[in-house]
């Protein structure tokens, strides 16, 4: 499986830093409330998931895993 890696200048985003710069993008974009609200509930869960799998960066394979395991 090819790794997804998320880089600004060049440097790898870690998922707390991802998580971080789309919220303000969703909310720039003027989507609802509850679709935010969706999102920043995502990603406590996804930054929990990390925390507990001592994982730093964003990949595919580490969405895939999270989906699997707390969204079944």
């Amino acid at each position: 499986m090819m790794e997804v890696v998320i880089v600004d200048d060049g440097n790898r985003l870690t998922v707390y830093e991802l998580v971080e710069r789309v919220i303000p993008c969703i909310i720039a974009k003027h989507y609802s409330e509850n679709y935010i609200q969706g999102f920043r509930s995502t990603f406590r869960n996804l930054l929990a998931y990390c925390n507990k799998n001592e994982k730093k960066y964003f990949t595919a394979e580490l969405a895939q895993q999270f989906m699997l395991d707390c969204y079944g």
